[in-house]
C-alpha cells in the first residue's frame, strides 16, 4: 500500500515531491530537517512502526504490524522518535508494535541475551 498521489490531506504533494525530500540521516527527520513532519510517510524506513521486514537467507517477508490502519492513523510511526523521549514502558512498547505485552518481554528478553553474549558467539535464540 502506499500513499495516494495527493497526500493523505489532500495537499497536493505527489509522489515525486516525497521521494525528492527522502530523507538520508536522522537529522533529516529532525525539526528543521526535510522530514520533519509526522506521522512520517516513509514507511520503507527501518525505524518506522507500520511495517516489520525479516530477512530469511535469500528471501525476506513483510508483515504489516496495523493491518486495517493508515499511516496517518498511526499515533507514533517512527522507533526513533520514542528512543529520543527516553525510551518506553514495556506495555507502551508491546502497544506501538501491535504485540501482546508478554511477546514484547519475550522479544527484550532476548534482545538482551544477544546484547550481552560474548563477542564472536551468536547469541539468543531464533525469535
Amino acid at each position: 500500500r502506499s500513499l495516494p498521489a495527493e497526500g493523505p490531506r489532500g495537499d497536493g504533494a505527489d509522489a515525486e515531491a516525497l521521494e525528492v525530500a527522502r530523507p538520508k540521516t536522522r537529522g533529516d527527520c529532525l525539526p528543521g530537517g526535510c522530514n520533519e513532519q509526522r506521522p512520517c510517510p516513509f514507511v520503507s524506513c527501518a525505524a518506522h512502526l507500520a511495517l516489520e521486514v525479516r530477512g530469511h537467507g535469500s528471501y525476506a517477508t513483510i508483515k504489516e504490524n496495523f493491518p486495517g490502519v493508515e499511516v496517518w492513523e498511526m499515533a507514533e510511526t517512527c522507533a526513533l522518535d520514542v528512543a529520543d523521549r527516553g525510551g518506553a514502558a514495556l506495555e507502551e512498547v508491546a502497544a506501538l508494535l501491535n504485540l501482546s505485552p508478554e511477546r514484547a518481554a519475550q522479544i527484550e528478553a532476548l534482545a538482551t541475551e544477544t546484547a550481552t553474549a560474548p563477542r564472536g558467539s551468536r547469541g539468543g535464540r531464533e525469535p
